[in-house]
């Protein structure tokens, strides 16, 4: 509940951790669709469909990508495409996802969100797409501030094809078909520039393919997002404005006996303290267990 997370053994408020995040923040939930979570509610997040949650510990994030999910409206730019809003049930169960459609020009077709970026820092940048007639989607950092970068991804078979001068990327499935495509890449240049999502004919495709698209065919994208660090995030939904997720704080005095406390996250990783802090603040991630045992 708000402020609180309890443990389930024992049966007592021994294992219990307190939760403060004064902010809404987002989780995938056992139906595989991403909701919102009021202020202060730990969030339980499920990596499968069906399967354990996993408690999602995340450092504050701000989405700098104004109307996250309006792919219609004109703080977006628009270069041989056109848009059918509301075309598809969404990752939030919702029929609020965009079907982005490449026109007949012998162009490149493409949807792009401008941002403020600083040198030096380093940027992710995301979007939600469906494979829809295209399977191949392309996301572009714009050039004035991150120069001639690119990369690929394949929404049948969930792969990233080729790419250039980016630091990381990653795609992950969700439910209904439903990818999150994200690259990493720091800016080397200080400057307001854009965020591309392209579409392209083949996972080798280059950087900002042109082609001859028919006014019909295309694919499904919900929820751009940018961010500044080294990784995605839980998606943070945006309007006129950019939006911060605040840090998740969860913590518990240790039993007095406490002389181990093991925390296991989703990938198996552990992290060990044999050091016993009077407070323990839980670590950032996708936490599996925490083990606070009397015994090294």
């Amino acid at each position: 509940k708000a402020g609180k997370t309890y443990s389930l053994l024992p049966e007592n408020p021994n294992g219990d951790f307190t939760v403060v995040r004064n902010t809404t923040a987002t989780r995938v939930n056992r139906a595989g669709f991403i909701e919102e979570v009021a202020a202060n509610v730990p969030r339980l997040t499920y990596l499968t469909v069906g399967g354990n949650p996993f408690l999602l510990d995340e450092p504050q994030r701000t989405n700098l990508v104004t109307f996250s999910n309006d792919f219609t409206s004109s703080t977006k730019t628009y270069n041989s495409v056109l848009t059918t809003a509301n075309a598809t049930t969404s990752p939030d169960s919702a029929t609020n996802a965009t079907k982005l459609i490449a026109t007949t020009s012998n162009n490149f077709h493409r949807i792009f969100s401008n941002s403020n970026f600083i040198s030096g820092n380093i940027y992710t940048f995301s979007i939600f797409a469906k494979k829809g007639e295209y399977e191949f989607i392309q996301l572009v950092p714009g050039f004035a501030a991150f120069n001639i970068a690119f990369v690929n991804f394949d929404l049948l078979n969930g792969v990233v094809g080729s790419s250039l001068n980016i630091i990381s990327s990653s795609i992950i499935e969700l439910k209904g078909g439903w990818f999150r495509c994200s690259f990493t890449k720091a800016a080397t240049t200080t400057s307001s520039t854009d965020f591309t999502t392209a579409l392209i004919t083949s996972l080798t495709a280059p950087r900002l393919e042109s082609f001859v698209g028919n006014n019909v065919d295309g694919f499904f994208i919900y929820g751009m997002a940018i961010e500044i660090g080294s990784t995605i995030s839980s998606y943070i939904p945006t309007t006129n404005a950019a939006v911060t997720r605040n840090a998740d704080v969860i913590t518990r005095t240790p039993p007095a006996e406490t002389l181990k406390i093991t925390t296991t996250f989703s990938n198996n990783t552990t992290q060990v303290l044999t050091t016993i802090p009077t407070t323990y603040t839980t670590p950032e991630g996708i936490i599996k267990s925490i083990i606070m045992s009397s015994t090294v």
